[in-house]
């Protein structure tokens, strides 16, 4: 046999071969013995407005919209309202304001968002990092029972939606930094947060301004560190928190 007729014969098995294992996946994609390869596929980044005033993105292997909240659902219902089946009419925010409802419908049995923005920095080992890029596992600076600054891990992270209208504790402190804070959150003394007042401090700062404002991220943001108190430093400021193991 010639080496041409070997080339032939060699190309007509490998095209064969090549033919039957196409053949072969297809039949296991079909039978969902495989999954199909992962392509990475971006969604555009377009937004739907909802009834409530929210939006939602698209997501999932087909970029279709998220579902919208029921009717009703993040919106303002007074004390005891009237909200959508499986939501409770909550107060998120109390503090007194006048001319604002803070009673809000929220799924029930949802995670009350009290807790940081996502921009919060957080203390860590290899410099501050903020708070919506930490992950469980994650190495945070915390404090013991005897108020030394250890190195621990995070036992949780999570995040919490936030409904229509969510309020935060702006903190402007003499050392020039900021710290926005859910009013229930609390320090390191045990205060929530909205009992905070200008002339206070906080792990030893001043507080020159202390302002309810809205809150203009979808979600707020918290860690648990391994560490007897459960506390982290945000933007240089002790608080505990809002995680419980």
């Amino acid at each position: 046999m010639d080496k041409k007729t070997l080339f032939s014969l060699a190309g007509l098995i490998l095209a064969l071969g090549a033919v039957f294992g196409a053949i072969l996946l297809f039949s296991l994609y079909k039978m969902g013995a495989v999954n199909p390869p992962d392509f990475g596929i971006a969604c555009t980044e377009e937004a739907k407005m909802c009834p409530d005033g929210s939006s939602v993105g698209r997501t999932g292997p087909n970029c279709e919209f998220e579902e919208c909240p029921p009717v009703g659902a993040g919106a303002s219902c007074g004390v005891g309202g009237a909200c959508p089946s499986g939501y409770e009419c909550v107060d998120t925010n109390p503090v007194s304001r006048e001319g604002y409802e803070n009673f809000r419908c929220l799924q029930v049995g949802a995670p009350r968002p009290i807790c940081l923005s996502g921009k919060t920095l957080i203390s860590t080992p290899i410099g501050d990092i903020q708070v919506k890029d930490l992950k469980k596992g994650m190495s945070v600076w915390s404090l013991d029972a005897e108020g030394n600054t250890v190195s621990v891990p995070i036992l949780l992270s999570g995040k919490t939606k936030v409904p229509v209208g969510h309020r935060v504790m702006h903190f402007k402190f003499e050392n020039g930094k900021e710290l926005f804070v859910s009013p229930g959150h609390r320090v390191a003394d045990g205060r929530e947060a909205r009992s905070v007042s200008v002339g206070d401090k906080l792990s030893g700062v001043k507080v020159v301004s202390a302002d309810l404002v809205l809150y203009g991220e979808p979600y707020t943001y918290d860690i648990l560190p391994e560490s007897a108190t459960g506390e982290y430093l945000a933007n240089g400021v002790v608080l505990q928190s809002t995680l419980k193991q």
